[in-house]
């Protein structure tokens, strides 16, 4: 990937750490070391960047985590600006924090939808 651009290699990392999560066996440590990758780039596109944010937020909810996940979630609203409830509804991985306060606390600071 030496000649491709910063937003070729973030999308291909973040897209990259999808498929491990996909995986018959889950490779999550592997999809987390690529989003982290993602951040850790200078140069990625802030929508990449939003992705990766927002992926770890899931993986931290799912390991039952929810003061890391909100951290991650606060963050990604800061790099997507179409950041909304709605999205949060609609994704499972988050049932497992739905009635943490910090994360309700999260979820009403952003608008219903976008």
């Amino acid at each position: 990937m030496n000649d491709a651009t910063a937003e070729q290699k973030a999308e291909a990392l973040v897209n990259r750490g999808v498929t491990k999560e996909r995986l018959p066996q889950p490779d999550v440590q592997g999809a987390i070391a690529d989003y982290d990758a993602v951040l850790a780039m200078n140069d990625a596109p802030a929508e990449q960047k939003a992705k990766a944010l927002f992926n770890l937020g899931c993986k931290k909810s799912l390991q039952d985590n929810a003061s890391a996940a909100v951290s991650y979630l606060r963050r990604w609203r800061e790099a997507d600006p179409l950041a909304c409830q709605e999205k949060l509804d609609q994704d499972l991985d988050f049932d497992a924090i739905r009635d943490d306060p910090a994360f309700i606390e999260f979820r009403t600071s952003l608008p219903q939808t976008r």
